[in-house]
């Protein structure tokens, strides 16, 4: 089942392929393993157990496919995770975690958005 949510999450994830990008973007196939668990409800369980994390963004990129942003209570540590809902099955993995220095969770106070060129 990992393989298969890697491979669909590298599938999904290659539409920037499809669109015209920056001279400077570039592609970078970069091969690592990821901490999966069977259940969304699960990874809940062992983050806020074991860092004291809990979801504070989730951002839906299709009916199946979840991002969600973990984040401790001093803001020091955060953790992404991607949930992927195949049929009957669902997973979520840690793509990224790291510490930071209490700045793991901010917002910004004044988005500006930009315009849609015609």
């Amino acid at each position: 089942m990992k393989k298969l949510f890697l491979c669909l999450f590298l599938i999904s994830s290659n539409a920037v392929s499809q669109v015209d990008q920056p001279e400077d973007m570039y592609h970078f196939d970069a091969p690592f393993t990821l901490a999966c668990t069977p259940s969304f409800m699960s990874m809940v369980d062992h983050l806020a157990n074991d860092f004291g994390e809990i979801p504070m963004v989730m951002s839906h990129m299709s009916q199946d496919t979840t991002i969600v942003l973990f984040v401790n209570k001093e803001n020091t540590t955060s953790t992404v995770v991607v949930t992927r809902r195949v049929k009957t099955e669902e997973e979520a993995c840690i793509i990224w975690a790291g510490q930071s220095n209490g700045t793991s969770f901010s917002v910004n106070p004044d988005p500006v958005f930009p315009e849609k060129s015609l």
